[in-house]
């Protein structure tokens, strides 16, 4: 379960180009997105540590312990409004790992009560402060085929996140995260859904 619950950080500062309505993920699949967004898809786990370590952003030690119990991918897509981002901070990061067959795994009241709880313990761990969530719940927003769940948390460092947490039989675990300032929000929301409605694997 730590391994599925531990998927949802956040990541800034980085930039690149490339561009298409049809993107072809690195996470084995392809989604819909518009035009207007530039799509990175070489930022590394390891340049996130660095940069939030040269920030002084967060509980490093707890992110990396927690990091540790999971096998997400090193390689981050990272998604952004290169006409805000300098004033905005806006962003979506797509990551993945595989969890291993889930069986028959069912996101009841007593499984969704425990995946929010850990998941509060571990957002509060990383943030060093108290976190609770505005949302936690199970997610009818997924691609085909796949089960999941939707986290939104406000005012971390002055940003809202949103996050839809989906997972496969087979395990595969994709984690679609908004990381919005809260005026701008609204605006990114309907483009975040799109991302997760569209995704396709390959």
């Amino acid at each position: 379960m730590k391994k599925i619950i531990f998927s949802f950080i956040i990541f800034f500062f980085i930039s690149g180009l490339a561009y298409s309505k049809t993107i072809n993920s690195i996470h084995n699949g392809t989604y819909n997105i518009s035009g207007k967004y530039i799509v990175v898809t070489n930022f590394n786990m390891d340049d996130v540590i660095k940069v939030m370590e040269e920030e002084n952003y967060g509980n490093m030690k707890a992110f990396k312990e927690l990091l540790g119990v999971t096998n997400i991918t090193s390689n981050i897509e990272y998604i952004f409004n290169p006409d805000t981002i300098d004033t905005d901070g806006s962003n979506i990061n797509i990551i993945s790992q595989n969890v291993g067959d889930i069986g028959d795994l069912k996101l009841n009241n007593s499984t969704m009560k425990e995946i929010c709880s850990v998941s509060e313990g571990y957002f509060s761990e990383i943030w060093a402060r108290k976190i609770s969530f505005t949302e936690c719940e199970k997610s009818n927003t997924v691609p085909k085929g796949a089960i999941g769940w939707f986290i939104l948390a406000k005012n971390i460092e002055g940003f809202d996140i949103y996050q839809f947490n989906f997972i496969y039989k087979d395990g595969f675990n994709l984690i679609v995260t908004l990381t919005c300032a809260p005026k701008n929000c609204r605006e990114w929301n309907p483009d975040h859904i799109k991302i997760v409605r569209t995704f396709r694997r390959n």
